[in-house]
């Protein structure tokens, strides 16, 4: 339970990051963003190289000694992420040609044996059917086949289950909407689509360099795009330097996330809105509501309110989870 001086520093602290958001997001690191990182290569005058190694080191040293990745808050968060965790490291141990990054550890081949050990058991005992991880029925049977390409077939109790759920999901799907001016939701996430998607006619989708606010998605336009592009690369060098990976390499799974942050923060946003310039009274944090709006700072609660505001203004209604990103259910529903 925060106190009341911790409650006011987070309200000032998101009060000053309504001045540049391009900064701001407390998510934690992600495993499997860190991992599409950890995969780009550039080249430059014939010379390649590993973009991010520090992305790489960070997935090591991540990697357990059973051989799996981290399990958040479902089993389906430790299956993609040992699946992107393990692509990772087979990559870099199929291209050895490739610089940046130094000597391989010299236990790779045992780390990719437990990772692939460890991922099988998993998938054995994974329930598909009953799984709500949002966009799971997209993403994991793509890594599946990004996982067969390298070598590597997984074959489960759920996998004819699992790719059901993706034919139903991607039937009404039509890969020219990407190309045109609509946003959409599956930009968050274009990993899923490599050799679908001509990655060449997404650029225009870019808001401050990246895909939708998705690192995985950026790194994934990056590296299958043909004509390199600086903006993305400055944005993940960007999410490296400013995300709570603090410079070490891990990134989070979307990055920056002022409304995000912001909506979460304030308790019945809709009412501050209204009636902030009246007295606003409460504004709560994101384990408990019931905090007094003078003793929280009421400069800094008009300037959350006022930019909540502009943001509902700007989208009709609707907001996404950083700026000029689709709207999004969750951010709009906490903002009202």
């Amino acid at each position: 339970m925060l106190s009341e001086p911790q409650a006011a520093a987070l309200v000032s602290r998101l009060a000053n990051a309504c001045h540049d958001t391009s900064r701001y997001g407390s998510m934690s690191t992600s495993v499997y963003d860190t991992a599409w990182l950890a995969m780009v290569i550039k080249s430059v005058d014939g010379h390649t190289s590993w973009l991010f190694p520090e992305s790489f080191k960070f997935l090591l040293d991540q990697q357990s000694v059973s051989g799996r990745w981290e399990t958040y808050a479902s089993d389906v968060d430790g299956i993609v992420n040992t699946m992107a965790g393990l692509l990772a490291l087979l990559k870099h141990l199929k291209q050895p040609s490739v610089g940046g990054c130094g000597p391989l550890p010299s236990d790779i081949d045992d780390r990719i044996a437990n990772a692939g050990h460890e991922l099988n058991h998993m998938l054995q005992r994974w329930d598909v059917e009953s799984t709500c991880h949002v966009g799971f029925e997209i993403i994991i049977p793509a890594l599946l086949d990004y996982l067969n390409i390298e070598g590597m077939e997984f074959r489960f109790p759920g996998y004819n289950a699992l790719n059901s759920l993706r034919s139903l999901k991607l039937a009404h799907f039509d890969v020219q909407v990407l190309y045109g001016s609509e946003t959409t939701s599956i930009l968050h996430s274009l990993e899923a689509f490599v050799g679908k998607v001509d990655f060449d006619k997404l650029s225009h989708h870019k808001v401050m360099g990246s895909m939708m606010a998705s690192p995985s998605s950026t790194a994934a336009y990056l590296m299958n795009n043909t004509r390199w592009d600086e903006d993305a690369e400055a944005y993940l060098r960007h999410v490296i330097r400013c995300s709570q990976g603090e410079k070490q390499g891990g990134v989070p799974s979307a990055f920056p996330t002022p409304v995000f942050e912001m909506a979460w923060v304030s308790r019945a946003t809709a009412a501050v809105v209204l009636n902030v310039l009246k007295g606003c009274q409460v504004i709560s944090t994101l384990l408990l509501a019931g905090f007094e709006g003078d003793r929280l700072g009421y400069t800094n609660v008009s300037t959350i309110a006022g930019f909540l505001e502009n943001i509902l203004s700007e989208g009709d209604g609707t907001v996404g989870f950083g700026m000029l990103i689709v709207g999004s259910a969750s951010p709009t529903i906490r903002t009202f």
